[in-house]
């Protein structure tokens, strides 16, 4: 399925689990709250594993259902087109479990409860901004630039209200859980995005090493029946140019490169078709 038309993404499927979690949980007056929320010391004392995920889909604070809805309903789905189907949702998924894990090991000891998705929410719009702020601004593209700018103010916006509704409100047990979840939600999203620029780093060096022996024709080279009509008739209106071959819009992933540089390997440059031999150009323009 073409990720342009899809409408409903993973994120999306766990804020609408949620947002019908707090449903439930109101009419039932807290019931679903008390059985679900994550207790460490119930993790680790009676063995209610399944606390270590089930705690994220009930509500938390008001700023942390708001930031929820924020991150998981308009921004996840961003991040979500720049991987498969299954790796994104396999991410928030351990994240969550993780996130889980580490509370109930770090406060088994105390009465602390945690639930909400602030963490999640926290990982998603870090992710989002250390990845689109870098090419929105370097592309000069004031709409993305701006969304970008924007995400960063929801989050600094969500740190104040929690400290003014701790002000007027205080519960230290409530700060001490919405910090904590931010803290790790940033903490996973700078981790994820090192590990990312990692990754692209050693496959832009294989891929630096293995083009240069296989120079890559210009768009007019791949095709002789064009190069001839340009001998013999000169340029026509209609004739393509380099853009033409060029799709902006072309999404370019690790994965169809490293097919490319595979069948290299195997067979060698003469094996590969016009698309091929173009989309190395491209994409090594885009390394400059």
């Amino acid at each position: 399925m073409n990720n342009k038309t899809r409408i409903l993404y993973f994120s999306h499927w766990l804020l609408i689990i949620s947002m019908a979690a707090i449903a439930v949980n109101f009419l039932t007056t807290n019931m679903l709250y008390n059985k679900l929320v994550l207790q460490p010391s119930l993790v680790i004392t009676n063995f209610e594993v399944w606390r270590l995920f089930t705690y994220t889909f009930l509500p938390g604070t008001f700023e942390g259902i708001l930031i929820s809805i924020f991150a998981l309903g308009f921004i996840s789905f961003n991040i979500e087109n720049k991987f498969n189907k299954i790796a994104f949702p396999l991410i928030l998924i351990l994240l969550i479990c993780l996130q889980g894990t580490l509370f109930s090991l770090f406060f088994w000891k105390s009465n602390r409860v945690f639930s909400g998705m602030e963490g999640i929410s926290l990982f998603i719009i870090t992710l989002y901004i250390l990845l689109e702020f870098p090419n929105k601004t370097r592309q000069f593209k004031t709409h993305a630039y701006s969304s970008v700018v924007f995400t960063g103010l929801i989050t600094i916006l969500w740190f104040v209200s929690v400290m003014l509704h701790h002000s007027f409100r205080p519960n230290e047990e409530a700060l001490s859980a919405s910090i904590t979840s931010g803290s790790f939600g940033i903490s996973a999203g700078l981790f994820i995005f090192l590990q990312i620029k990692i990754t692209q780093y050693f496959r832009q060096k294989k891929f630096k090493a293995a083009v240069p022996a296989y120079p890559v024709p210009e768009p007019e080279e791949l095709s002789m029946a064009h190069k001839y009509k340009k001998e013999q008739y000169g340029t026509p209106k209609y004739y393509p140019d380099e853009n033409y071959y060029s799709d902006s819009d072309e999404v370019y992933t690790e994965d169809r490169l490293n097919e490319i540089l595979d069948k290299i390997n195997e067979r060698g440059k003469e094996s590969l078709s016009p698309e091929e031999l173009r989309y190395l150009r491209d994409y090594s323009r885009k390394l400059k």
